[in-house]
């Protein structure tokens, strides 16, 4: 072995451990960026809270069974970059609910992050139809958070919605 190669075999050897260094740091800045700005990852907003208040959610659950109220949801076709969504809520004995104030939570199950919000309208050509419009772009299982107040009642229904087979009747589950 010539003095020359002796001197040399050995530098490539920190370049190589900095190479994997770098490599991994790479990575990990990569992985980072995919988890944080993926849309179909969500975390529930204020979890901890509706955790621990979870009891007021069987109350409520127990509230919407004794009103009986119904909801029904009409996801119309997709037209103009939106689409038209219709309510109806029923009392017990099938009368449309007037007047109610409606908000609304919606997203794509496959896309959780990106959640819409509304306040439907009451129609004045139907009275205890709501109407309201949302870029819902994406076909498939949307999930709808409704909650229903009037005349200090409240009522809230959850419910998944395929929009691929849009203009399902409005009308509620008898």
């Amino acid at each position: 072995m010539r003095k020359d190669e002796k001197k040399n075999s050995g530098r490539h050897w920190p370049w190589i451990v900095v190479g994997l260094l770098v490599a991994n740091a790479a990575g990990v800045v990569i992985l980072l960026l995919v988890s944080t700005t993926d849309a179909s990852h969500h975390v529930e907003s204020d979890y901890y809270r509706k955790g621990l208040n979870f009891n007021q959610t069987i109350a409520q659950r127990k509230k919407n069974l004794e009103l009986g109220w119904q909801l029904g949801i009409r996801v119309g076709a997709a037209e103009k970059k939106s689409r038209r969504l219709q309510f109806k809520i029923t009392d017990a004995e099938g009368r449309a609910i007037r007047g109610a104030d409606i908000e609304l939570l919606t997203f794509h199950k496959a896309r959780a992050s990106r959640r819409l919000k509304a306040k439907p309208l009451e129609l004045a050509s139907l009275p205890g139809y709501y109407q309201t419009r949302l870029p819902m772009f994406k076909e498939g299982i949307w999930e709808f958070r409704v909650v229903v107040n009037r005349g200090g009642q409240r009522f809230t229904a959850r419910k998944d919605i395929d929009t691929s087979s849009s203009d399902a009747p409005v009308e509620p589950p008898k």
